[in-house]
């Protein structure tokens, strides 16, 4: 049987960016499923994937890794692209965007590629 150590072990060689720079790795086996759920942390972000039976033994065979190499950089991919964890807002705080949000459905929302023109969606009845 395969031990998550090795598993870890084995897709920290494959990825040696994975353990480093914040991004944090853990395998369990989940003999419910009979199959390996692996676990990358990020950010304060989390994402699993499981693991077809047999790509993990095959891997640490020596025989195969491509399916391991694919699950895993999809995992790494879709954790980088996640949206970062939203703060925790307090009474009386405010948030400041970077871009003008605007309704879609309302006729000023072609303003928002022009920085000269202020930030109007119409509700305001300013405009």
């Amino acid at each position: 049987m395969v031990t998550k150590e090795e598993l870890c072990r084995q897709i920290r060689m494959i990825y040696p960016d994975i353990g480093v720079c914040g991004i944090d790795v853990n395998a369990d086996y989940d003999g419910e499923m009979m199959r390996w759920t692996v676990t990358l942390r990020k950010d304060g972000k989390e994402l699993k994937t499981f693991l077809e039976p047999g790509d993990v033994e095959f891997c640490l065979l020596g025989k195969q890794c491509l399916s391991l190499a694919i699950e895993i950089n999809q995992l790494k991919d879709s954790i980088d692209r996640m949206p970062g964890k939203t703060p925790e807002l307090k009474r009386g705080d405010t948030v400041q965007t970077d871009v003008c949000e605007k309704a879609p459905e309302l006729a000023e929302h072609y303003r928002m590629g022009d920085d000269d023109l202020p930030c109007d969606d119409g509700r305001s009845g300013d405009g």
